[in-house]
């Protein structure tokens, strides 16, 4: 069997018809010995049947979604505009509103929340 290097292997990462790899290997350096990989099929797998309430909220149909042009609107005592969940997609220009002492950024005022 022709030696591997670690890039190659690394390369068969996103074949999804590999469940497990399994193997002893001996190593030389960079290199080393991959056996045979066979493959495997899953013909007893059973299909998860979600809850109630996540189907209730339509949540499926979004699961594969980017969400991307999607603009989120919330009511709120105050958001921090550095939190990671939001520093890269709030809208800076005209796109957040305080109106009790005009702040030049969004700010949190109060001890929950974001």
């Amino acid at each position: 069997m022709k030696p591997a290097s670690i890039l190659v292997l690394a390369s068969t990462a996103p074949a999804t018809d590999v469940a497990i790899l399994h193997f002893e290997m001996a190593s030389t350096g960079d290199d080393f010995t991959v056996p045979e990989v066979l493959k495997c099929s899953f013909d007893n797998q059973v299909a998860a049947t979600n809850e109630w309430d996540v189907e209730a909220i339509g949540a499926p149909e979004v699961w594969y979604s980017t969400g991307k042009g999607t603009v989120v609107g919330s009511i709120d005592p105050g958001a921090l505009h550095t939190h990671e969940a939001i520093k890269h997609n709030w809208l800076s220009e005209l796109g957040w509103l305080d109106l009790y002492d005009w702040p030049a950024l969004p700010r949190v005022t109060s001890s929950y929340g974001s």
